[in-house]
């Protein structure tokens, strides 16, 4: 096997699991892109921009005294949570390079995905900005307080735009 370099600009895709996966040849699909199918809650990644290999979860379970219990995957385990919970959107333009919060109360969301527009962005708590996210890249997070992120310019006086999108818990 050849390894193959993932480039910066993986494309992120979500769709149904009848859903035809997006390839080279039809969206220019690059290698290490991913796909997560919602109604199945399933994650793919292609290895050559083509072909889509399942990314298998695991998940540990330990007792609160800390002793590992089992390992499982995500085959071996049956979700029963209903999801439900309101939709967040929330947009914020930097208007100067102080390192601002994005919410200034607590607003907890189950899945997250912010959106980084315009110019180059520092994430992390106030005061220690130190989680590059460039423009037109996305990052995303489960179960996250909106309220503990700061967002600051990466460049002084070049104002960077936010986009929040989520499920509330």
């Amino acid at each position: 096997m050849t390894v193959s370099k993932i480039p910066i600009q993986a494309h992120h895709y979500v769709g149904a699991s009848t859903d035809t996966k997006p390839t080279a040849a039809t969206h220019d699909t690059p290698i290490g892109s991913t796909f997560f199918e919602h109604d199945t809650g399933i994650l793919y990644i292609t290895y050559d921009g083509t072909n889509w290999v399942e990314i298998r979860t695991t998940a540990r379970l330990v007792d609160s005294g800390g002793t590992d219990i089992t390992e499982i995957t995500h085959h071996s385990m049956k979700v029963l949570e209903q999801f439900g919970g309101n939709v967040y959107s929330k947009t914020m333009t930097m208007t100067n390079d102080a390192a601002t919060r994005f919410e200034t109360t607590a607003k907890k969301l189950r899945d997250a995905v912010i959106i980084v527009t315009t110019n180059n962005m520092l994430l992390g708590k106030s005061g220690t900005e130190v989680y590059p996210v460039d423009a037109d890249d996305t990052v995303g997070f489960t179960r996250v307080d909106l309220s503990t992120l700061y967002f600051k310019n990466a460049v002084g006086g070049s104002n960077g735009t936010i986009t929040i999108l989520g499920v509330e818990e």
